[in-house]
């Protein structure tokens, strides 16, 4: 019984999951992004990460990259497609850039502990 209610959750989902893909097809405008509007991001992101300060240089990488995976043979540099739309468009003057709305794991006082102040 246990077997056939996770299929059964597994379905769902996997339904769940083909509709939020379709519904952020249909709000998001496509774009097409030229090769020279990608060679012109490149040639920007490859000027701001070499002669920028560290600070702005770390957080431009955050910004875009999710992740690095570093193996024996090969790196990966991972990260979410539509932010890299939106950056290379942005950069390309075609797009407002996007605003976060949520900062998880921030603190007003740079720290974790959440103490009064006294």
């Amino acid at each position: 019984m246990l077997k056939d209610r996770i299929e059964a959750l597994q379905a769902s989902r996997e339904i769940a999951l083909t509709a939020l893909d379709r519904a952020r097809s249909a709000s998001r405008p496509t774009h097409d992004v030229s090769p020279s509007t990608v060679d012109r991001f490149a040639r920007a992101m490859r000027e701001k990460l070499s002669t920028g300060e560290v600070s702005f240089r770390k957080a431009y990488i955050r910004s875009i990259v999710d992740r690095i995976e570093v193996d024996d043979r090969c790196i990966r540099i991972m990260g979410r497609k539509d932010v890299l739309e939106q950056a290379v468009l942005a950069e390309g003057g075609t797009a407002a850039p996007v605003v976060h709305s949520f900062v998880p794991k921030w603190r007003a006082r740079q720290d974790s502990n959440l103490r009064p102040l006294a």
